[in-house]
């Protein structure tokens, strides 16, 4: 198994700045999934609570070019667990030095175990930079790099971004406003807060309690949905335009679009924890689009769709088009539990 690289200026900025504090907010550890095509950041619900994270950057965004080795008898995958704030720290010395070059490379230290007579090899990542007349270095403990096939599979399973929700939208353009509503409900005691997503481009969020229904509406905003390819595109590849609504008030929209009963509204609970801190990751990030869905499962589907499970989806797409693959060149998604109706 083998791993070296130098992180470029661009991928120093990604991962200190960008996409390690949004995890960091979920959680201190996370695991590093190296491919021969990108570096994967993910969290699941065991290193979190509840959530599961997935943050995708091409090789190309965090290496110089033609410096990144990555070697290992499982496709030339590595693989283990990482501190989150060892990495941010190790990140913000080199960045604080105006370091030049900034080399990492995935080694074996000697450490002292449980019998001081005795010595065992411990896996490290090896921070080395280069700034002005200085040469420092940075050992960063790590999990141990997992070895199995299925060890990996595991992992690799938190990387599927296939199954996706029947149509999303895009909430960028009202995200200052969506994250104040949320912020204004979360004081008001509710565990979890109602989201509703209309195929009509209406969002709304409210909270119930004691006979009352508290919350706000945001119209006009953009829909996408999921094609045969499982990619996400614009309203020109929906198969039938949603029914315009005539209502001007908001709950009277919503109202209204439930009662069409042909699928335009997704609703679900979700911990008002979880959304607040998932729109707070959002500013940092600069995403182009920021889109947001519901998926929900009922008995009627088969198995496999099933399996996938309900959650709120959201996909924070960094540059517009998706490759070869189906795949933006760099994402963050985070899948949110359904809480169940009480």
């Amino acid at each position: 198994m083998r791993f070296k690289g130098v992180i470029s200026h661009e991928g120093m900025r990604a991962l200190e700045r960008q996409f390690l504090p949004c995890l960091e907010k979920f959680g201190k550890q996370c695991y590093l999934l190296l491919t021969p095509t990108d570096v994967y950041l993910l969290q699941d619900v065991d290193t979190t609570d509840g959530l599961q994270i997935s943050a995708r950057l091409e090789n190309n965004i965090i290496f110089e070019p033609n410096t990144c080795v990555i070697q290992s008898r499982n496709d030339n995958y590595v693989a283990f667990t990482i501190s989150i704030p060892l990495f941010l720290k190790a990140l913000r010395a080199a960045d604080g030095y105006e370091a030049d070059t900034l080399s990492v490379k995935l080694t074996t230290r000697s450490a002292p175990g449980t019998d001081p007579t005795q010595q065992r090899n411990r896996p490290m990542l090896i921070f080395s930079w280069q700034g002005d007349d200085v040469g420092l270095g940075q050992e960063l403990p790590v999990g141990k790099p997992l070895q199995t096939e299925a060890e990996l599979l595991t992992v690799r399973r938190l990387c599927n971004v296939t199954t996706m929700c029947p149509f999303y939208l895009d909430i960028c353009p009202e995200l200052r406003r969506i994250t104040l509503c949320a912020d204004k409900l979360k004081p008001l005691g509710a565990s979890a807060v109602r989201l509703s997503l209309a195929k009509q481009g209406d969002l709304h969020l409210s909270i119930e309690g004691a006979g009352l229904t508290l919350g706000e509406g945001f119209p006009g905003l953009e829909a996408l949905w999921e094609n045969s390819n499982n990619n996400i595109e614009d309203n020109n590849g929906n198969p039938s335009q949603p029914v315009a609504l005539t209502s001007e008030r908001m709950e009277d929209r919503l109202r209204e679009a439930q009662n069409l009963h042909d699928g335009s509204v997704t609703t679900a609970l979700v911990e008002i924890e979880h959304l607040v801190k998932t729109l707070h990751s959002a500013p940092p990030t600069r995403p182009q689009r920021l889109l947001c869905g519901i998926r929900s499962v009922d008995e009627n589907m088969d198995v496999d769709t099933r399996g996938a499970g309900s959650f709120i989806h959201f996909m924070f797409v960094y540059q517009q088009g998706v490759d070869e693959n189906g795949q933006f060149p760099m994402h963050l998604f985070y899948k949110l539990p359904i809480k169940e109706e009480e």
